[in-house]
């Protein structure tokens, strides 16, 4: 089995998270999003750009973007809400994040992850999404005889 080398960007996300699914109006002229989640996604875009930022800065050449595929993705959310109240379904999170990176060009796209990971703390102080992606380089393949 060849040896894999895995480069990791961690990222906060700000704020409550918006499900980009419950923002679209579909009409016969087209498919448009809230403006909710229009002014999120330009906010959250911004903080993320800072991020990127100042991870390109400390690791100068070292960092290439987007991460070459195949990417496994942690995914952490710290919300103020007990449990059933006001929850969203994780898939539908996961949604309008992973767009934001594909936005970003921090990932190629997300049907290249492979496998994630997800942990929810309830009833925190404040709310934050912390995402970890993964790009992981060479093969996991190995033979059986």
């Amino acid at each position: 089995m060849k040896q894999q080398k895995v480069k990791t960007i961690t990222l906060n996300f700000p704020d409550r998270l918006i499900v980009k699914k419950n923002t679209v109006r579909v009409t016969r002229f087209g498919t448009y999003y809230t403006k909710a989640w229009q002014d999120y996604e330009e906010k959250t875009i911004k903080e993320i750009k800072i991020q990127l930022n100042e991870l390109k800065a400390r690791y100068k050449e070292n960092l290439k973007l987007p991460l070459t595929p195949p990417y496994r993705i942690n995914y952490v959310y710290l919300t103020n809400y007990s449990h059933g109240k006001k929850s969203a379904d994780e898939s539908n999170l996961q949604e309008g994040i992973n767009d934001i990176l594909e936005k970003l060009g921090v990932i190629e796209n997300d049907c290249f992850i492979d496998f994630k990971s997800i942990k929810r703390y309830r009833e925190c102080k404040k709310w934050l999404t912390k995402v970890t992606i993964m790009e992981v380089i060479g093969t996991n393949k190995t033979v059986d005889s």
